[in-house]
C-alpha cells in the first residue's frame, strides 16, 4: 500500500533516502555514508 500525503517524514539531513518498505525507510548520513534505518515518522530504528 502506498501512502503519499505530501508531508515530509525527515529534515533534509541525508544524502540518499529510499523506501524499504510500506513503513520504513532507508537513509543515508550525509556525512558519514552510513545507512540506517526510519519509521514513517522520521524515527530512527535500532538493533536491540
Amino acid at each position: 500500500m502506498k501512502r503519499s500525503t505530501g508531508k515530509p517524514i525527515t529534515l533534509a539531513i541525508y544524502s540518499d533516502i529510499e523506501m524499504f518498505s510500506d513503513n520504513l525507510f532507508k537513509v543515508q548520513n550525509e556525512e558519514t555514508l552510513d545507512w540506517h534505518l526510519i519509521d514513517t515518522n522520521g524515527n530512527p530504528i535500532t538493533k536491540e
